[in-house]
């Protein structure tokens, strides 16, 4: 197999499936695709192997229909290079709070600024699922044959997590030299975006954070 990046084509046309250890009948892509990420340590948002000395490892399985996590996979963590996971996050840290605006129409305020931590859309529902802070993955730990009306989604990165990948970051120093600017702080970005969505008395106080997150 060549290295650069990996599609779901690729994988499974390589695999050889062993016996499985899995309790649930997950997809195919669970069982094939993601288990021979595991296995060849590749990024899955970029599709390349991680650098073994500056990774993020994240070991445990979810339900893929509300993000709880569950026990560890028993095929090993996913690999994440931990400058494109902040920059995965930081390109989505506007859903739903902004839309940019253009020659034709001017910028304007989300439908989840001050909608509270459910994310709730007036005739629309819930938006948790676009909740940036999330694992960048929604098709993990899918049941065979599920529904596929039901909304799907990754375990929420806790505080712990942030502060991890926030210090490999910066102590890195090769995000700068990928994207050409100064690595956004994850602790800042969901300091904001938990206050834009908060359900404030002020809502002064949202569009504040919103503000201070397109000023990033």
């Amino acid at each position: 197999m060549e290295y650069g990046f990996i599609t779901f084509d690729d994988i499974i046309e390589n695999t050889e499936v062993k016996e499985l250890k899995y309790d649930l009948d997950y997809s195919e892509k669970t069982v094939q695709y993601y288990r021979k990420l595991r296995e060849l340590r590749i990024d899955p948002i970029i599709g390349e192997k991680v650098n073994p000395n500056y990774v993020f490892e994240f070991s445990a399985m979810w339900d893929a229909y509300n993000g709880t996590r569950l026990d560890d996979d028993p095929f090993g963590p996913l690999y994440f290079d931990p400058d494109y996971l902040v920059y995965q996050i930081y390109v989505k840290r506007l859903d739903l709070l902004w839309t940019k605006g253009s020659d034709q129409y001017e910028g304007c305020y989300g439908q989840c600024v001050g909608g509270g931590s459910d994310m709730m859309v007036v005739g629309r529902g819930s938006y948790i699922n676009c909740y940036p802070f999330r694992l960048p993955i929604n098709d993990c730990y899918v049941i065979n044959g599920y529904d596929k009306t039901l909304t799907t989604m990754a375990p929420i990165l806790t505080d712990d997590e942030i502060n991890k990948i926030d210090n490999m970051v910066s102590k890195n120093k090769s995000y700068k030299k990928i994207f050409g600017v100064t690595p956004p702080s994850l602790r800042t970005m969901k300091y904001y975006y938990d206050r834009a969505i908060e359900k404030c008395k002020d809502y002064k106080t949202n569009i504040d954070a919103v503000n201070k997150l397109c000023a990033m």
